[in-house]
Formats: C-alpha cells, sequence, structure tokens
C-alpha cells in the first residue's frame, strides 16, 4: 500500500493542486481531512469537481472519505455531501475509526 499525503502549505499553486488532483485519481481512496472548512484545503473544488467528471463518465474513481475534524460545520456538511459511503453506514466507520485515532484504528478503517 502507498500513502500520500499533501498539506495546505505544499498546494501552493495552480500546478501543484493539478498534480495533485492528477494523482489522486489514480488511488483506490482518497481520505481529505478537513479542520475549518474547504477554504483551507487548495485542492478540494479542483478534485470534487474531477471525481464528479469520471462518475458522471462512467469512468472509474477513487472512494472518497471526508474526514471533518474538531466539529467545523462547514466540514461536516461537506463530508457529508461529497464522501462515499453515507448511505451504507461506511463513512461512520471509517470516521469513528480515524477520529479515535492510533495504528489499530486506522488499519481496521484501511
Amino acid at each position: 500500500m502507498t500513502v500520500t499525503a499533501r498539506t495546505q502549505t505544499q498546494l501552493f499553486d495552480q500546478a501543484r493542486i493539478a498534480a495533485f488532483v492528477s494523482e489522486a485519481l489514480r488511488a483506490d481512496v482518497v481520505i481529505v481531512t478537513l479542520h475549518g472548512g474547504k477554504a483551507l484545503c487548495p485542492a478540494f473544488d479542483p478534485l470534487i469537481d474531477a471525481l464528479r467528471q469520471r462518475k458522471a463518465a462512467g469512468e472509474r474513481a477513487p472512494y472518497l472519505h471526508i474526514q471533518p475534524m474538531g466539529g467545523d460545520e462547514e466540514s461536516i456538511l461537506l463530508a457529508r455531501e461529497h464522501s462515499d459511503g453515507i448511505a451504507d453506514g461506511t463513512w461512520e466507520d471509517l470516521y469513528r475509526y480515524f477520529n479515535y485515532g492510533g495504528p489499530i484504528n486506522v488499519q481496521r478503517a484501511l
């Protein structure tokens, strides 16, 4: 398993955002941790747009999990609107594992 992570400060221009979105679209799973809403994740809108385009075209898209942090209302709403697994309860399970933290919970989530 390969894990790639990016922070807000690493996504400082359109070229880096485009590279991140391209890499994310090749992944099996994309986990976005939001604390402070999408304004603090410069790649959020481009990523969501790219995922929507893929799904609308019937192409493969990675599983998306948005993990809201710190009780931020906007992040919770974005997670419920855009994350996969809402209808079948998978999102809730993943949310709890990541929220509790630690290597065992992350392993169980993955």
